[in-house]
């Protein structure tokens, strides 16, 4: 893979930096927005424990083409793999969840964790 020369760039996220950048490309934020959006609208029945899944395991997966990435993966892995089957209990799934949350209007689903 060939990288580019960023010995011209800046090293540090200033405001200005971070404006410059979010002109010529969307911003993580808004990326994650429409993968949400293609996926609540083809599962409705998608629950947060399932998006928290899946963009682990794509992080796992994006390691191999982004090695500064993996380190974290793993961490993060880890964490969710406990969760998962230490709080079995409390599984997030689709009787889990209550939809709405904090008035944003983005549909995405608010999961209990209270096990009730």
């Amino acid at each position: 893979m060939v990288e580019s020369n960023r010995n011209d760039e800046p090293r540090a996220l200033t405001e200005e930096f971070v404006k410059r950048i979010d002109a010529l490309t969307q911003s993580p934020q808004q990326r994650a927005g429409i993968v949400w959006n293609i996926l609540n609208s083809s599962h409705n029945k998608l629950s947060n424990w399932d998006l928290i899944c899946f963009s682990v395991e794509i992080l796992g997966l994006m390691s191999s083409e982004f090695p500064w990435l993996k380190e974290a993966a793993m961490m993060v892995s880890k964490i969710v793999h406990k969760a998962h089957y230490l709080n079995h209990d409390r599984i997030i799934d689709s009787e889990h969840e209550i939809v709405g949350g904090s008035g944003s209007g983005s549909g995405m689903n608010v999961p209990k964790m209270t096990g009730e």
